[in-house]
C-alpha cells in the first residue's frame, strides 16, 4: 500500500492528460477520475463532447492536474489554447 501511495502522490504532483477513444469510456474514466481527485484533493475535469464548451474552457483556465477526454474535444480545447502542455 505504501508503494501505491507514492505513486497517486507523484501523479497528482504532475499534469496528467487520459484520452479514450469514445464517449462511453470518457465518462467513465470520468467519474472515477473526479471521484479519486476529490479524494486526493486534486483538480481533475472532463473535457467531454457534449458539454458546453465555454465551462471546460473556464474549468481550464482555473488550472487541473487531471484531464479525462475525449480526442476531439481534448484536440478542440489545444486548439483555443485552453488546455497546453505548459499551462
Amino acid at each position: 500500500m505504501l508503494q501505491i501511495t507514492k505513486v497517486i502522490s507523484w501523479v497528482v504532483l504532475q499534469r496528467v492528460l487520459i484520452a479514450n477513444g469514445t464517449l462511453k469510456y470518457s465518462c467513465l474514466s470520468g467519474q472515477v477520475v473526479i471521484a479519486l481527485g476529490d479524494y486526493l484533493e486534486a483538480n481533475c475535469h472532463a473535457c467531454i463532447g457534449g458539454t458546453v464548451v465555454r465551462e471546460d474552457i473556464a474549468r481550464l483556465s482555473e488550472g487541473v492536474h487531471v484531464v479525462v477526454g475525449t480526442p476531439g474535444r481534448v484536440n478542440d480545447m489545444i486548439n483555443r489554447r485552453a488546455l497546453s502542455e505548459y499551462s
